[in-house]
């Protein structure tokens, strides 16, 4: 009953309208994590708890700290909603991430959009370009060296 709770908490402060989200809130500590957005005029969206095979939960959505630790878009709670300080997701600074499933183990597969700037030598322009790729994360968030990045798009 008490997970069910939480979920329940978790989805409701999700579609809260945007004059209510606050760029950091708080449920009662016992419930929830402090989950914190440090861009001023991007509140926290599409905030998601995803269970994991071993009990544990992993928070996906438009944030950058969780219990005053950084954790960009992607975190890790254990079974009592305290924050795994023992996962770290790996992202780099021209990824976002898309979306995350958690895999036996502690892995977790995630998506990521890349966003590639190059500069054209003929006219000395700046193009940007994405890519969408899958990665595989270890149980501790570091991406798996073993599992090769998926390109989705082109």
């Amino acid at each position: 009953m008490r997970h069910l709770l939480r979920s329940a908490l978790a989805c409701v402060c999700a579609f809260l309208p945007p004059a209510l989200r606050a760029q950091a809130w708080s449920l009662d500590p016992a419930v929830a994590p402090l989950i914190v957005s440090d861009d001023f005029n991007s509140p926290i969206t599409n905030l998601r708890m995803l269970p994991t095979p071993n009990g544990q939960f992993l928070l996906v959505g438009s944030f950058d700290v969780v219990d005053g630790v950084a954790a960009r878009s992607l975190a890790r709670l254990n079974a009592d909603f305290t924050l795994d300080r023992s996962f770290s997701a790996e992202l780099a600074a021209n990824e976002g991430l898309l979306s995350a499933a958690p895999l036996a183990n502690g892995r977790v597969l995630m998506a990521v959009q890349q966003r590639n700037v190059t500069l054209d030598p003929i006219d000395s322009q700046y193009r940007v370009s994405y890519d969408d790729k899958v990665f595989r994360l270890r149980a501790d968030g570091r991406k798996d060296a073993d599992f090769a990045p998926v390109t989705i798009n082109g």
